[in-house]
């Protein structure tokens, strides 16, 4: 399950990046889940279901998306305030990872195996890159 080429770009380097068919993720999503790589499975799931960048994405709580019909960021890159529609199917996949992973409503949604930091951008690169 490769999603992209195993070149990394440094940090800085412009990149380009493929479409993902809606099926594929989907699939995507419960195979990783079926690994039991829940974090992955939640980085695929709302990344694809909400659009936003990386860098908004890693920030993210859980007790901004959990039994919510929205929620509003300020987008790092840009600045701009945006509010975010949560699709109910995707609140069903947070739902259950919630669960699975024991997470605490206040944690941050995508952090590190030592639960005190969000992931970097250049590990989920990097995972990505192994896929």
């Amino acid at each position: 399950m490769k999603l992209k080429s195993s070149k990394m770009a440094l940090k800085g380097q412009k990149t380009t990046s493929d479409f993902l068919e809606w099926d594929k993720m989907q699939t995507i999503v419960l195979k990783l889940e079926r690994d039991n790589d829940l974090k992955f499975a939640l980085l695929i799931a709302t990344g694809s279901y909400i659009g936003l960048r990386i860098s908004d994405l890693l920030q993210l709580r859980w007790n901004q998306v959990l039994n919510q019909d929205y929620f509003t960021i300020i987008e790092k890159k840009t600045k701009k305030t945006r509010k975010i529609t949560i699709n109910p199917e995707l609140q069903i996949i947070l739902n259950r990872l919630f669960v699975q992973l024991q997470a605490n409503e206040n944690d941050l949604m995508f952090v590190n195996r030592f639960g005190d930091k969000p992931f970097s951008i250049q590990y989920v690169n990097s995972k990505g890159n192994r896929r």
